[in-house]
């Protein structure tokens, strides 16, 4: 006889994109004492999954995985693969042949579904945190990684402005730059129908106003490939959540709920300043200023002009996706930000043309001690004070007169 173990019992419901293990037990009875002897280990016991039209899509041999009688066979399931209905769904089909000649076979359906996590998600692209203060790093993955079956997951913290990717020592009391789920230092939790992995970085390891990427390495199970994820991570003070808030207040009057596509997160807004600066301090003349620096200064409206000129951009890329137009026999609609958006992009870009360059140039010369100044020197006649006629020089005169003058 052919008995699927305890967890393969049920009705399966595998997820697009991961990797799942069929497990099958041969035994003589319902006790499994006794296992069943395959003929030919190499033929048998042999599989076939079928998709929802019944055709093979994967087959082979399946490798003893426990005590004897105990087999499974691993399935990838492609990210693309059909999905099943209650009128078509895959199949899982076993059999063997034993060193007796009988016959022992086994078929289980199941089904093929797509991703859907339904529990809250935070659609932010970069995390905010207080410089110094501590932080939680958290990610979901919608199968829960197997230690017992080799899986891992792992995290590095490193540093965003190198280019030989230097690692932040935020293991407990500095003893590393990895934490590991294998060592207990990275926490599972489950999480509506997914799990939720997180780690605590100690306060005062994030230092102020640096750009960070958060690096997750998993492995669902042995069959799996290594999956790296990141994720964007910035520390920034006080006085740069504080223009957070200006900024929203002048692109955002209607507060769009944050979590819709229309809305800016808190990690948009930073962005946006980020670029917002790099546009003010590369127009004439060139200078390297820092948030830190232009937060309260002279020069704030003109930063959260030129994030709002990149905010809104962005915008209005997304409302050129979203626009739409529909004409029936008696109804027209249409829908079309993006001409007013295009409007406000041109009147923030005019402003930055014709004021930046006057005040930056004000602001240098009125903190700045050292002037310039350039004067025309006198002519050769003028500071010798004579003149003469050309044909008066003599051999090698005209070489030295001319190296006086200054043309040699």
């Amino acid at each position: 006889m052919a008995f699927l173990t305890t967890e393969e019992s049920n009705t399966r419901i595998l997820t697009r994109g991961t990797t799942q293990k069929f497990r099958v037990g041969f035994f003589t009875d319902g006790s499994k004492a006794t296992p069943l002897i395959p003929k030919d280990p190499l033929i048998y016991p042999s599989y076939e999954i079928l998709d929802i039209n019944g055709v093979a899509i994967q087959s082979g041999v399946m490798q003893q995985d426990g005590g004897p009688g105990e087999y499974s066979a691993p399935w990838s399931v492609p990210n693309d693969a059909a999905l099943s209905n209650p009128n078509q769904r895959y199949e899982f089909h076993a059999v063997i042949i034993t060193n007796t000649n009988e016959q022992a076979e086994i078929s289980n359906e199941f089904d093929v579904v797509d991703i859907a996590v339904t529990a809250t998600e935070d659609r932010s692209q970069c995390f905010i945190v207080l410089s110094g203060q501590e932080m939680r790093l958290m990610i979901r993955c919608t199968e829960r990684i197997d230690l017992e079956n080799f899986g891992s997951l792992s995290l590095q913290m490193v540093l965003g402005s190198t280019q030989n990717n230097t690692c932040l020592p935020i293991a407990p009391e500095g003893s590393g730059d990895i934490v590991t789920l294998t060592d207990g230092q990275i926490t599972e939790v489950a999480n509506g129908d997914s799990f939720l992995y997180y780690y605590d970085i100690a306060a005062g390891i994030l230092e102020n106003n640096q750009a960070y990427i958060a690096l997750w390495q998993m492995r669902q199970n042995s069959e799996a490939a290594l999956d790296t994820q990141f994720q964007l991570v910035r520390s920034v003070t006080g006085q740069i959540l504080n223009m957070t808030v200006q900024l929203r207040q002048l692109i955002d009057k209607f507060q769009k709920q944050r979590g819709r596509v229309q809305a800016y997160e808190d990690s948009d807004l930073i962005e946006y300043l980020d670029r917002g600066l790099e546009i003010i301090n590369t127009i004439h003349p060139f200078t390297g200023w820092q948030l830190s620096f232009i937060a309260g200064s002279q020069f704030n409206a003109f930063v959260l002009l030129g994030a709002a000129w990149y905010g809104l951009n962005a915008q209005y890329l997304m409302e050129v996706d979203l626009g739409f137009a529909f004409s029936g026999q008696t109804v027209t609609l249409d829908y079309d930000h993006a001409p007013m958006l295009a409007e406000a992009i041109n009147r923030f870009k005019d402003f930055m043309d014709s004021n930046v360059s006057p005040a930056k140039i004000a602001f240098i010369r009125a903190n700045s001690p050292v002037g310039v100044f350039a004067g025309k020197p006198m002519g050769f006649r003028a500071l010798h004070r004579f003149t003469f006629p050309l044909q008066s020089f003599q051999s090698g005169d005209i070489i030295q007169t001319l190296s006086n003058i200054g043309i040699l």
